[in-house]
């Protein structure tokens, strides 16, 4: 959590928004104070991040699977057509061949 620094002076700034004419160490002590975090903070964000990989890891191998099924229903469809296909055409030649055989 961010938490309103003080100067060694008293003074308060928020956000690390300190004076500009002081020493240069004055300033970087404003700007650490500013961005303090606490353990709570940093588990809590890592736990978000944690999370946040678990959903997008879900994610990808959801779509994986989905286009995985999808490619073999694919192959079950070509396969299907073509089975029908060579049964029509051995049907064609069964056709011709008893023609063949009444003439």
């Amino acid at each position: 959590m961010l938490t309103s620094p003080t100067l060694s002076t008293g003074t308060s700034h928020r956000r690390g928004y300190g004076r500009s004419h002081g020493a240069h160490g004055e300033g970087r002590l404003v700007l650490l104070q500013a961005f303090e975090v606490d353990d709570q903070d940093v588990l809590a964000r890592s736990c978000h991040w944690l999370a946040g990989m678990v959903i997008v890891f879900l994610a990808v191998a959801a779509g994986y699977f989905v286009f995985a099924m999808g490619v073999r229903a694919a192959e079950g469809l070509a396969k299907c057509y073509s089975d029908a296909s060579k049964a029509q055409n051995g049907a064609d030649e069964t056709e011709l061949e008893a023609r063949d055989a009444r003439l």
